[in-house]
């Protein structure tokens, strides 16, 4: 059978990518009525999640609800979408993969998307981290870094492991362990010994630290915290001490990764290396993938079927994850957000001084965080009634993760629904 080519190239728009890929062009749904859509998922959804609207379509920064209205998309799906939507590459490369009849297989076999997967986060990240494990997730990348220092510590009986307060690093039982909002943990065995010390405190690390921790875990800016980054020597006093007693330090850059703070990787931003790094969310255009990246010496202390996955590294996310990074490098999108992230904080700061009801601005590129006084569930909804999709980090704290492709125009047009905003309360 000889297979269809994708005629797309990086010059396509949204809209010649839907009419010239095959796989689109020839797929057959039955649409399913938009009430039948909303009253399905409201009668058998999990209801973990607080839905508002219903999306049918995006572009760029752009997302566009049942009724056409069109949005300003900060949410970026919790940070993933750092290409936004509709990139051409990405429907080229995912229709051609497609096409050209390649397997969706597990890791028990050779791949070359796989393989150039590998060299580029190897070639991207600190010497040393040589050794990639693949997952689908953010939790699942922190699970098997739990795992491996578990491993490399085996003699270890009672292990200990340091996290922070305001931290998250996931809801599955072992990253959970670690997670420090109480209401998550409430009701759910948890990992022994997970201590929690005072972020940004070196002496509060110190106080904890015995013969028995097995591994520090810090994000460099925490995001469902409350958007709080590292202060200037925090992550390189973790990284002293972490050398001092051979405890492995793990940073955990679900959130933070591929261009999302204006460096590839925000320890960049502190030229710190950890012994494991765990990453998600943004590494493969939407489509679900993990890397856990860690060192042969940690590695190595592990043997076969130690740990597993089934979906993990599979071809068909490699391949949108390899074309996206050569994305994020070719059209300038690390700059990009540092340059629009610098905009958008600076014109966020003033705001504190004038609108009583803002606290404080934080946050590094396309990562903002705005503290307020009061809970922030109305304003999210006002913002969004004005087109404009933001979300929470916390009860007080308005989070901002658009993805790296927003234009200046929308940036501008950010602040000026943000401004209108605080005037009408």
């Amino acid at each position: 059978m000889t297979a269809s080519r994708c005629t797309l190239d990086e010059t396509t728009t949204f809209t010649q990518a839907i009419k010239a890929c095959a796989c689109i062009r020839h797929h057959r749904c039955t649409n399913m009525d938009n009430n039948k859509i909303t009253t399905t998922e409201d009668s058998h959804d999990s209801r973990m999640f607080n839905k508002k609207i219903q999306l049918v379509s995006g572009e760029g920064a752009i997302l566009k609800d049942v009724d056409g209205k069109e949005y300003i998309d900060c949410v970026g799906g919790h940070g993933v979408s750092v290409l936004g939507y509709s990139h051409p590459r990405i429907i080229k490369t995912l229709c051609q993969y497609l096409q050209d009849h390649k397997p969706i297989t597990c890791g028990h076999f050779y791949d070359e998307n796989r393989a150039k997967l590998m060299d580029k986060l190897v070639n991207n990240t600190p010497a040393g981290l040589d050794r990639v494990f693949f997952c689908n997730s953010g939790t699942e990348s922190v699970e098997a870094a739990l795992k491996f220092t578990m491993k490399y510590k085996k003699d270890i009986k009672n292990k200990e492991i340091i996290a922070f307060k305001r931290g998250f690093h996931g809801r599955t039982l072992g990253a959970l362990s670690t997670t420090f909002e109480p209401r998550y943990r409430k009701d759910y065995p948890q990992i022994p010994h997970v201590q929690f010390a005072s972020y940004n405190n070196v002496d509060s690390v110190k106080d904890l630290i015995t013969d028995n921790t097995i591994a520090v875990i810090m994000e460099l800016i925490q995001g469902e915290g409350g958007v709080h980054p590292a202060s200037g020597e925090f992550p390189g006093s973790m990284r002293e001490i972490c050398t001092e007693h051979d405890i492995p330090l793990i940073f955990d850059e679900v959130q933070t990764g591929f261009g999302r703070t204006g460096k590839l990787f925000a320890m960049e931003h502190w030229n710190v290396k950890p012994d494991i790094l765990c990453l998600a969310k943004g590494i493969a255009a939407g489509v679900p993938m993990g890397a856990t990246i860690t060192t042969s010496t940690i590695m190595d202390s592990l043997t076969p079927g130690a740990h597993g996955t089934t979906f993990g590294g599979n071809p068909f996310a490699c391949a949108a994850a390899v074309e996206s990074l050569d994305i994020i490098k070719e059209e300038g999108l690390v700059e990009q957000a540092a340059k629009i992230g610098e905009f958008l904080q600076e014109s966020l700061d003033p705001f504190v001084e004038t609108y009583r009801l803002l606290r404080e601005i934080r946050g590094k590129g396309l990562m903002i965080g705005l503290q307020m006084r009061t809970k922030v569930k109305g304003f999210i909804e006002k913002l969004r009634e004005k087109g404009l999709l933001a979300l929470n980090a916390g009860l007080t704290v308005v989070r901002f993760l658009p993805p790296l492709v927003i234009s200046m125009d929308q940036a501008k047009k950010v602040i000026e629904i943000v401004e209108s905003t605080l005037e009408s309360l």
